[in-house]
């Protein structure tokens, strides 16, 4: 087969289900499309065609692609892999097919990229150069669960996902970070190491039971230094820090009615103050 294809010049070649574990020493130099379906393929080389377009080695155990990919390569398909990260992708590349690997992170994409299907993956997070164009299909990964619970409607039918969906196409930053510390999702807060608070302190964690106003918490129920051992912002004392617990939430039973009193004293009045102290 090979040595017809050499000697014909073929641009196609398709080994789909043959039983073969490693690519052949020498592929025709003028393919343009390679079809390495359901082989035992389990390491592609970096000896592929030059003039390569079309690329796919799905159902397969393959477990890496070198970083000798064809610079002309258009359409990649790597599914049903046992495909853990990829190299830097080609410049020219418009469609990847990455579904159903163990694939937790991204390359930085090449602006001509129109689709990704990566769903059924550990995709736990994006690059930060994601197009407003580009189509990304996501279900049944870590990430879709946070966008479900982040920006509830966003994904479309079959875990589509776009950036240009939203506001200003500027990606929040927990979509390109991760989960930060204890898994609370946004960015660090200083007083807090580790943990991270949705868009700052200031935008607080509602129903997390922190006590705005008697803690002299940031309006919002977001709390600093809501730590064993170090004082609530805004509380007069730092005695009352001993009632905080390691999850930042406050005892109030465990401050003296003193202590309290003259916090009170320094911190703006809030109707949950007074419920909570009567």
């Amino acid at each position: 087969m090979l040595k017809d294809c050499l000697e014909r010049g073929a641009t196609y070649l398709n080994l789909n289900c043959l039983n073969i574990s490693s690519l052949p020493a020498s592929l025709p130099p003028t393919l343009t499309s390679l079809y390495l379906d359901n082989t035992h393929l389990a390491k592609l080389s970096d000896t592929l065609p030059e003039g390569l377009q079309t690329l796919s080695v799905s159902n397969t155990p393959l477990e890496s692609i070198s970083a000798g990919l064809p610079q002309g390569l258009q359409t990649l398909s790597a599914n049903r892999t046992n495909l853990t990260a990829l190299p830097e992708l080609p410049s020219t590349l418009t469609s990847l097919d990455v579904s159903n690997t163990m694939l937790t992170e991204l390359p930085t994409l090449p602006e001509g990229l129109a689709i990704i299907h990566a769903s059924d993956t550990q995709l736990a997070r994006l690059p930060a150069n994601l197009s407003g164009t580009l189509k990304l299909y996501i279900a049944n990964t870590p990430l879709a669960s946070l966008i479900d619970k982040m920006l509830p409607g966003i994904l479309l039918s079959g875990g589509l996902f776009s950036a240009g969906a939203l506001l200003g196409g500027v990606l929040p930053g927990w979509l390109t970070g991760g989960l930060h510390g204890d898994g609370i999702i946004g960015d660090p807060v200083p007083d807090l190491p580790g943990v991270g608070i949705i868009d700052g302190p200031a935008g607080g964690l509602p129903g997390n039971g922190i006590i705005e106003g008697a803690t002299g918490g940031v309006p919002g129920g977001a709390m600093v230094g809501a730590i064993a051992g170090e004082s609530p912002l805004g509380a007069a004392n730092a005695a009352m820090a001993g009632a905080i617990s390691d999850k930042g939430i406050l005892d109030l039973s465990k401050v003296p009615r003193s202590r309290l009193a003259s916090s009170e004293a320094t911190v703006p009045a809030h109707p949950d103050t007074e419920a909570l102290t009567s």
